[in-house]
């Protein structure tokens, strides 16, 4: 096997000893002193080290590890540390093991602590590794979820929601590195689904200076609840790891991102589901940017990502914003344009042919580029097909706003040179028949109470923290009542609204 796919396969990004240390001494600051430590996937042994030197308590320690070559060099590392309790190393596959089995036969209190794969579910089908475990519906996703790809799931929500139901008495606890949106979804599972009580805590670490990746990560520690379940997950840094920086939450069955947020958001607007949610929209889809996304040189000259001049017809190409524009509000001096083959999802673009010649020669010039498109969505549709694109599309006035950047940021965007805006798919947005109506709708997304609102329940480290499901939880009449107390006549206008889930916003 490639070094590279064994990467994937395994999920393997050893922890620096440095990194293992600090996390066992922020336990040992949490009171958190266990006689058995197991280390389920131990690679190098960076834990097992780190908790021999830290854990005065701990009389046995456990690894188990499925790469002969990171055995091996655990077995030789913890040969040399001189310590009076026992090390107990497997070579074997964690889904092989019967865990709560083993550690019911190790003395308490228990600590599960590691690092495990940071893989998915569809990253090892792509190389068809059998490092899987067994299929099973753990998350309970709908069956259109399934179909749809939210049942690919990350091996160490499995692996540690599989170790949580380890944990059976008072003083039991689980520390362990995984990525953050994996910690959220496995509290909020347990919070939800499970009839047990845990306490949760979230340290963040900075991924990028220890394993050199993006992803944002954080140690996930999970105790034995002693008191009941207060539901409160506490957030801090490992560089400060005793100061809460954040709390999370649940209301309503959603996880909440920041309790001080919810506490600052108006009650009127936290019922769910809203009464008068609006349809938000994402720009089109297309992956192909080389040929369907076009810049405007100095001279009016129009080329695309290959560097090649354009010329098809006007009437099939309008001015492009990107996520980046929206958010940095670059709607002034617009110099991209799109594409645009289709003007319904499905329609047939063989018409082109007669419609406008230039494009479709330009089109079929490059099938081959279109035909690499890896999506699923793809399959089985015309060949130059496009996705998020409707009458929604064309609407002249819009709210926009980047799912991808880190603050909130929505946008008034008008007519280009006569012509509407269209987005790619990094955005979200309203679409309005007329300026006013863009205005009032600005006037409350930018208002307080909004944001207030959906910064309770965005994730900021997320790596698309705003989504259309969060901003349609805001109930556009409520928060108009709130916004224009005073103002009957905005309120008037509001009321008018059409609220219709598949309909362009109107007056």
């Amino acid at each position: 096997m490639k070094k590279s796919a064994k990467k994937i396969e395994f999920g393997d990004f050893q922890t620096p000893l440095q990194l293992a240390r600090d996390v066992a001494r922020t336990l040992a600051d949490f009171d958190i002193s266990p006689t058995s430590i197991i280390e389920p996937t131990c690679g190098r042994g960076a834990f097992l080290l780190a908790s021999a030197e830290v854990f005065k308590s701990a009389q046995t320690i456990v690894g188990c590890e499925i790469d002969e070559s990171h055995f091996k060099y655990a077995a030789n590392s913890v040969e040399n540390v001189s310590k009076n309790c026992n090390f107990d190393l497997m070579l074997g596959d964690f889904f092989l093991v019967d865990w709560k089995e083993r550690l019911r036969k190790l003395p308490g209190p228990r600590l599960i602590i590691g690092n495990p794969p940071w893989v998915t579910s569809s990253q090892l089908g792509s190389i068809n590794s059998l490092n899987l475990p067994q299929k099973s519906n753990f998350q309970k996703m709908r069956g259109i979820d399934a179909i749809t790809g939210k049942s690919n799931f990350d091996i160490a929500e499995f692996i540690v929601s599989c170790l949580i139901d380890c944990l059976t008495s008072t003083g039991d606890a689980l520390a362990m590195l995984v990525k953050s949106t994996v910690a959220r979804r496995i509290v909020r599972s347990r919070w939800l689904n499970q009839n047990d009580c845990f306490e949760f805590r979230i340290i963040q670490f900075d991924t990028k200076a220890h394993f050199n990746i993006s992803a944002d990560g954080c140690v996930l520690i999970a105790r034995k609840s002693q008191d009941g379940c207060d539901r409160i997950c506490r957030v801090s840094d490992l560089d400060n790891p005793l100061e809460t920086s954040n709390s999370m939450s649940v209301f309503d069955d959603r996880l909440v991102a920041n309790m001080d947020a919810l506490e600052n958001t108006a009650p009127t607007l936290l019922l769910f589901p809203p009464a008068h949610a609006l349809k938000w929209r994402s720009g089109v889809k297309h992956d192909c940017s080389k040929i369907l996304e076009l810049r405007r040189d100095d001279v009016g000259r129009l080329t695309n990502g290959l560097g090649e001049l354009v010329d098809v017809e006007d009437a099939y190409r309008f001015p492009l914003m990107k996520g980046s524009d929206v958010a940095n509000g670059k709607a002034s001096n617009i110099s991209k344009e799109i594409i645009v083959p289709q003007f319904k999802p499905g329609q047939p673009t063989g018409q082109l042919k007669s419609e406008a010649p230039k494009l479709f020669k330009y089109l079929e010039n490059y099938e081959y580029l279109f035909a690499k498109r890896k999506s699923s969505i793809y399959r089985q549709k015309d060949r130059f097909s496009i996705f998020g694109v409707g009458e929604y599309t064309f609407s002249p006035w819009k709210i926009a706003i980047c799912s991808l950047y880190k603050r909130l940021g929505f946008r008034l965007i008008g007519p280009y040179q006569q012509k509407p805006v269209v987005f790619d798919d990094t955005v979200y947005f309203l679409s309005c028949d007329t300026r006013i109506q863009a205005e009032l709708l600005h006037e409350l997304f930018v208002s307080e109470f909004a944001t207030n609102f959906l910064n309770a329940f965005i994730f900021w480290d997320a790596k698309r923290p705003i989504t259309t499901e969060i901003l349609g939880l805001l109930d556009i009449q409520k928060l108009a009542d709130l916004v224009w107390s005073h103002d009957q006549n905005k309120r008037q206008k509001i009321d008018s609204l059409n609220l219709g889930v598949t309909q362009p916003v109107l007056f």
